[in-house]
């Protein structure tokens, strides 16, 4: 799950960019034939496939069936320049670099196809470079190397140890605001009740390379360019690059049900049962600075401080709702973290956040609307201002960024210290 869900799809300087656009369809052509033949046609390489062979000829590829062919064509292919040279380096790279990526015990499998039915006289001497390329290392100097490159940055990040942080709140904490405001994507529902009912699994990619999810109502990997067409609400795992300074970690958030769902018991239940596994390396616990101390929160830090075995980060959200004249952030903390003392936690790692604030500041100006805009403005005016500088309650940067001083630089720097 893991290794498909955060693989690198798409690649944006693929060398057979300079083809013409008929020779482009004909790469892509015997491309997708081969994989397809090699893979029977198998869901996970048909989607890998077509955005691979999309970010070539700039658009999805529909047609994913064996056709020895077009296979035979996209090795004929010669570009023109200083000389006339072939592709086939190219083309045998994705061949092996793709079923690699779906299912590396095939590559002796392909390269017996190709060895018997493609590859021919000197042919087979490409072949057999790029085949030691893969399966012994052996380097190969005719592989073009944003190829090269490309694959080792994904093997390196795929095979970097997952950092797992689990996520948990009462109802209207803003934990999937907050979700949003690391990940710098507005992929979580955020509205004043329970969205989330089961875990959901949060991962980044190591590039930007669009969405890619697993379906858990259709039982398959799928793939959208556009956050809008994203049905999060049947995706359990979900992909993409995060605006974060966690965006070159290999990092997954889980986000779990509210614990005090008044509407669902069971999500109670399934959010203390992930607590009590401690199959996570750190636990975010978000608290509603607006009206911190309910016995809801009690019971559930009480829970926390029981079970949990890896370090806990509490996040004291929306102070940015707190007035000057009328609050002081700084005793808020300090009630806290002597609540946290009593309840058996030392010195607790408190972080203080505005994860609404956080989230707007992150985003793209041109996808906010004009109420968010407006909110925009006001919310920097606000975090100019020391007092609500929350970053500095917490650390020595008393001169932050606007971003910075609604706490969200100072949580992911938590985040990625305290996970192994």
């Amino acid at each position: 799950m893991k290794k498909y869900i955060i693989h690198r799809c798409s690649i944006n300087n693929h060398p057979a960019r300079s083809l013409s656009a008929k020779q482009r369809n004909t790469y892509v052509a015997g491309l997708s034939s081969l994989l397809a033949e090699i893979s029977a046609c198998d869901e996970y390489m048909r989607m890998l496939c077509n955005i691979w062979c999309g970010s070539i000829v700039g658009r999805e590829q529909t047609a994913f069936r064996s056709n020895p062919k077009k296979v035979k064509q996209s090795l004929s292919i010669q570009r023109t320049g200083f000389r006339f040279f072939w592709i086939r380096y190219e083309l045998l790279f994705d061949c092996y670099y793709l079923v690699e990526s779906w299912d590396s015990s095939k590559l002796p499998a392909l390269y017996d196809l190709l060895h018997s039915n493609y590859c021919k006289w000197f042919r087979k001497r490409i072949l057999r470079n790029v085949h030691s390329y893969f399966m012994e290392n052996k380097p190969c100097s005719r592989i073009p190397t944003p190829l090269v490159l490309h694959r080792l940055d994904t093997l390196s990040f795929e095979s970097s140890p997952l950092k797992k942080v689990l996520v948990v709140a009462n109802v209207s904490a803003g934990k999937s605001t907050l979700i949003n405001a690391i990940t710098g994507v507005r992929t979580c529902k955020t509205a004043n009740l329970a969205c989330t009912t089961n875990l959901k699994y949060i991962f980044n990619k190591n590039h930007e390379d669009g969405f890619t999810y697993f379906s858990s109502s259709e039982k398959k990997y799928q793939y959208t360019y556009y956050l809008d067409s994203l049905k999060t609400e049947n995706a359990s795992h979900i992909a993409f690059h995060f605006n974060s300074s966690l965006s070159d970690t290999n990092i997954c958030l889980i986000d779990t049900p509210g614990v005090n769902d008044s509407h669902n018991s069971n999500n109670g239940r399934t959010t203390l049962e992930a607590i009590r596994q401690n199959q996570y390396d750190v636990l975010l616990f978000i608290a509603n600075a607006k009206n911190f101390g309910t016995d809801d929160d009690k019971k559930l830090l009480h829970k926390i401080v029981k079970h949990c075995k890896k370090p806990v980060v509490f996040i004291l959200n929306q102070l940015d709702c707190f007035k000057q004249s009328e609050d002081s952030i700084e005793k808020m903390i300090t009630d806290f973290s002597n609540d946290m003392v009593k309840m058996g936690v030392n010195s607790p790692i408190i972080a203080p956040v505005s994860a609404k604030a956080a989230l707007l500041m992150k985003r793209n100006p041109n996808e906010l609307d004009d109420d968010d805009s407006s909110e925009l403005d006001l919310l920097k005016k606000r975090f100019s201002r020391p007092y609500y500088n929350l970053q500095a309650y917490t650390t020595n940067n008393t001169h932050p960024s606007i971003t910075s001083a609604t706490g969200i630089d100072n949580l992911e720097l938590l985040i990625k210290n305290l996970t192994p």
